[in-house]
C-alpha cells in the first residue's frame, strides 16, 4: 500500500473556503466594526440625539456617581476618624492597656482635631497612672470644645492630681459658667480645692452638697470623711471615721478609704487599728507600692510578729521579679533594715542580684549598713550594663573605706576620664557621691559637666546650691560667671551676678548696664532695685544708693536679702539705730561668710 503525498498547492485548513467559515469571518469583522472606539462614539451620539430616555438615564447616572465621588471624599476620612476613636474606646473599656496605646496613638493622629481623641488620650494616661500627661491631653479637649462643660471638669480634675490649685478653679469656674446648675462632680471638685487649701468648712459644705444632688456614693463620702477626721472639733472626728470606716470594705474605692484610716491610726498611735488597717490594706486588690511600705511601717511598730509575717509573704510574692526586689530592698535599707535586706538578698539567684537594678539597690543596702567587705565583693562581679559606672562607684567607695587608696585612687581616676567622655553619667554620679559626704568629688564631676553642651546649666545649677550651703561667696560668684556667659539674657541669673560681681569687688560694666535694660522694663522689681542699689554702695555711692531704696523702704524688709542691702546702705548713712532694726531681720544662715562679715562690720560701725 502506497502512502499518499500531501499536494503541496492544497490550501491550508483555516483557509478552506466553505460556507460556515465564510459567515464566521463576516460576523467577526462586523462585530470588530461595532466595537470599534469611532463606531462606539458615533452610536453614543446618534443614541443621546435621538432618545431622551436615555438622556434622563444617562443624566441621573453621571449625578449618582459624582455625588458617590464626591460623598465618598468626604465621608471616608469622617468614617475612619469614628473608627479610630471607637476602636480605641473599646480597647481601653476592657482594659487592654497594651492595645488601647496603639489605638490611642493611631486615634491621636487621623483625628487630633476632634476632642474626642484627647478625651480618650486623658483616659489612657489616667490608666496608666500619667497625671502631668493626663492634664496636657484634657487640657487640648477643653480647647478644642470650649463649650463642653463635662470637659472643663476632666481638666479641673486633672489639675487637682497635680496640686495645681489655681488651674482647677479656673477650669471649675468656667464649667459652672457653662453649666450654672451645680452638679456632684462639681461640688466634689470644689470640695477638694478648699480642702487642699485648709478651709475644711467651704469643703465640708461642698462635699455635702455633692451627696444631696448626687446621693450617697463613696467619692462624696470618703472625701467627706477626711475632712471630718482632720476637724479640729472632736465630737466631729468620729464621724469622720466612721464614714471611712463605710467604705473601707468596698472592692473599687476601699483604698482610698484605707489609706487615711492607717495614717490616723498610726498618727494615734494605736496598735490594734494599725494592724486592722495594715492587714486590710495588704489585702486590697488596688493597694500600690506605697500601700505596701506604709503598712508594713505600720505593723513594724505594731506588731513585730506580725511584721515579719508579712515581710515574709511579700519576699516571696517578689520572687525573682526584678523591680519588686529593689523596691523591697530599697525601702527596707531606707529604713534602717539594711541587715534584713542583705540576709533576704543573698538567699536569691545570683543571676538577679548580680545585675541591675536589684544590684544597685544591694550596693546601696551594704553602703548603709557599712558591710564594705560585703559591697566590695557585690562591685566587683556582674554586668551592670549602662551602669557600669555605678559598680566602679561602690568598689571605690569600699576600696575607700577599707583603706586600699592605691586602688580608690586608680578607680575614681577612670570614673572621672569616663565623665569627660559621656557627661550625663558623670552629672548623676556627682548627685549620688554628694549624698556620700564626697563633696570634692561631686564637685569636681559637676566642673566637668559644666565643660559639655547640654549639660552645663543643670550642672552649675547643682554647684551653686553647693556654694550657698558652704556660704562660699568665691565659689558662687565662679558659678554665676559662667551661668552668665551661657544666659546672659536671662533676668535672674544676670543679677544674681551683678550682685555676686559686687559683693566680691569686681564689678562687671557689661552686668550692671544689662541690669539697668531689666529695670527700665520692670521697675517695679524690688530685686533688681535692692541689686541696684547694693552695686551703688560698692561704688563708694551711699548716697545715691539710700535715694534709691528710700522710696520702698516700708518693702525692704519683706526678704532676708533686700533687708540686708538696705541695712547696709542705712549703716552706709550713718543711720545706725534703723540699720539696726533691719538688719535684725536678716537670715544669717542664708549669707555667705563674706555677707556675715560685712554684716557685722555694719552692726560694730
Amino acid at each position: 500500500m502506497h502512502e499518499k503525498k500531501p499536494d503541496e498547492t492544497e490550501a491550508p485548513f483555516f483557509a478552506t473556503q466553505t460556507p460556515f467559515r465564510k459567515d464566521l469571518r463576516r460576523r467577526l469583522a462586523r462585530l470588530r466594526e461595532r466595537l470599534h472606539p469611532r463606531t462606539l462614539w458615533w452610536t453614543f451620539l446618534d443614541r443621546l440625539e435621538s432618545s431622551a430616555a436615555f438622556r434622563f438615564k444617562l443624566y441621573v447616572t453621571v449625578a449618582v456617581l459624582g455625588s458617590a465621588v464626591i460623598g465618598s471624599a468626604w465621608y471616608f476620612p469622617l468614617w475612619r476618624e469614628n473608627r479610630a476613636v471607637r476602636v480605641a474606646r473599646q480597647w481601653l473599656d476592657a482594659g487592654k492597656l497594651e492595645q488601647a496605646e496603639a489605638a490611642v496613638n493611631l486615634a491621636l493622629q487621623v483625628a487630633a482635631d476632634r476632642p474626642e481623641a484627647w478625651d480618650l488620650a486623658a483616659d489612657f494616661a489616667r490608666a496608666v497612672r500619667r497625671p502631668q500627661a493626663a492634664l496636657t491631653f484634657s487640657r487640648q479637649a477643653a480647647v478644642l470644645s470650649p463649650e463642653d462643660a463635662a470637659r472643663h471638669l476632666n481638666r479641673a480634675g486633672d489639675a487637682l492630681a497635680l496640686n495645681r490649685l489655681e488651674e482647677a478653679e479656673t477650669s471649675l469656674n468656667m464649667a459652672l459658667g457653662l453649666a450654672p446648675a451645680s452638679s456632684a462632680r462639681a461640688e466634689r471638685l470644689a470640695g477638694e480645692i478648699a480642702r487642699q487649701r485648709g478651709d475644711l468648712t467651704a469643703a465640708y459644705r461642698h462635699f455635702q452638697a455633692a451627696i444631696r444632688i448626687g446621693g450617697v456614693r463613696p467619692e462624696s463620702e470618703i472625701p467627706l470623711g477626711l475632712v471630718l477626721a482632720a476637724s479640729s472639733t472632736l465630737a466631729e472626728r468620729p464621724l469622720g471615721i466612721a464614714l471611712l470606716e463605710k467604705w473601707a470594705g468596698d472592692a473599687g474605692w476601699g483604698v482610698e478609704a484605707l489609706r487615711p484610716l492607717l495614717e490616723t491610726a498610726v498618727a494615734a498611735p494605736d496598735p490594734v487599728r494599725m494592724r486592722r488597717w495594715a492587714d486590710a490594706l495588704l489585702a486590697h486588690p488596688r493597694r500600690e507600692s506605697s500601700d505596701l511600705f506604709n503598712s508594713l511601717l505600720a505593723l513594724g511598730r505594731a506588731d513585730a510578729n506580725r511584721y515579719a509575717t508579712a515581710l515574709a509573704a511579700e519576699q516571696q510574692a517578689a520572687g525573682s521579679d526584678p523591680v519588686r526586689v529593689t523596691e523591697l530592698i530599697s525601702w527596707l535599707a531606707g529604713m534602717g533594715r539594711g541587715a534584713e535586706a542583705i540576709r533576704w538578698a543573698r538567699t536569691l539567684p545570683a543571676t538577679v542580684t548580680e545585675a541591675p537594678p536589684v544590684a544597685v539597690a544591694l550596693g546601696d543596702a551594704l553602703r548603709l549598713a557599712g558591710d564594705w567587705p560585703g559591697l566590695l565583693e557585690l562591685s566587683g562581679q556582674g554586668d551592670w550594663e549602662r551602669l557600669d559606672f555605678m559598680r566602679l562607684a561602690y568598689q571605690a567607695l569600699a576600696a575607700r573605706q577599707l583603706g586600699d587608696n592605691p586602688r580608690y585612687t586608680l578607680l575614681w581616676q577612670s570614673l572621672a576620664d569616663a565623665a569627660r567622655r559621656r557627661g550625663g553619667q558623670g552629672a548623676f554620679l556627682a548627685g549620688v557621691v554628694y549624698s556620700w559626704g564626697w563633696k570634692e568629688e561631686a564637685v569636681g564631676l559637676w566642673e566637668i559637666a559644666a565643660e559639655q553642651p547640654g549639660l552645663a546649666v543643670n550642672a552649675l545649677g547643682a554647684l551653686a546650691r553647693h556654694y550657698q550651703m558652704q556660704r562660699d561667696a568665691e565659689g558662687l560668684h565662679r558659678t554665676f560667671s559662667k551661668l552668665n556667659e551661657i544666659r546672659s539674657t536671662e533676668p535672674t541669673v544676670v543679677n544674681n551676678y551683678a550682685y555676686l560681681s559686687a559683693l566680691m569687688g569686681r564689678i562687671d560694666p557689661r552686668a550692671e548696664e544689662a541690669l539697668r535694660g531689666f529695670r527700665e522694663v520692670e521697675p517695679a522689681n524690688l530685686d533688681y532695685r535692692s541689686t541696684a542699689a547694693f552695686l551703688l554702695l560698692q561704688n563708694d555711692q551711699p548716697r545715691e544708693a539710700l535715694a534709691l531704696l528710700e522710696p520702698v523702704a516700708a518693702q525692704a524688709g519683706e526678704s532676708s536679702g533686700r533687708a540686708f542691702t538696705y541695712g547696709l546702705v542705712l549703716a552706709a548713712n550713718g543711720r545706725r539705730a534703723e540699720a539696726r532694726v533691719v538688719l535684725a531681720k536678716v537670715d544669717r544662715a542664708k549669707l555667705t561668710l563674706r555677707e556675715e562679715q560685712m554684716l557685722d562690720a555694719a552692726l560694730n560701725r
